[in-house]
């Protein structure tokens, strides 16, 4: 079992790599386009009355941050899918990485939160929704490793 501590032995397989960084840009990408969508906001709400052009601008701003959203949260449950079903031995490896991954966007987001005046909540979003789905699953995969240790326990 890798040691979370240390973060190489994590690395070591390159589609965790590409993964990590992979989540991180979608990550980042989400955040730039928060910032933008909010700073529109603020200019339209001194406008008074928005022009139709503008407000079809904010919905698709809108619309592309909840499919950058919808993309990190379905390649999340793609890869710890794929990853359990075929090392379920290796699956800590995984949990380590998307514990590492949640830290180091929750102090990019809160670094950026702060850099742009921006209430934190609007950049952790996707991290939370996220970091809750992956507890799910995993407190499901702790259930099904009780109930099948209980089964064979008493089925002996």
């Amino acid at each position: 079992m890798p040691n979370l501590l240390d973060i190489r032995s994590l690395f070591k397989s390159n589609w965790i790599k590409v993964y990590f960084i992979f989540m991180v840009f979608l990550n980042l990408l989400y955040c730039v386009i928060e910032i933008y969508r909010i700073n529109n906001g603020a200019k339209l709400a001194q406008i008074g009355s928005p022009t139709a052009d503008l407000l079809a601008k904010v919905q698709s701003v809108a619309q592309v941050s909840g499919a950058i959203q919808s993309a990190m949260l379905l390649l999340m449950l793609f890869i710890t899918l794929i990853y359990f079903k075929n090392k379920r031995d290796l699956f800590s490896v995984l949990l380590n990485v998307h514990l590492v991954y949640f830290l180091c966007m929750y102090a990019v987001d809160y670094a950026l939160s702060y850099a742009y005046s921006i209430t934190i909540g609007n950049l952790l979003e996707a991290i939370i929704i996220l970091f809750w789905l992956f507890s799910i699953y995993v407190l499901i995969l702790v259930v099904q490793r009780i109930h099948s240790s209980i089964s064979r326990s008493i089925s002996n």
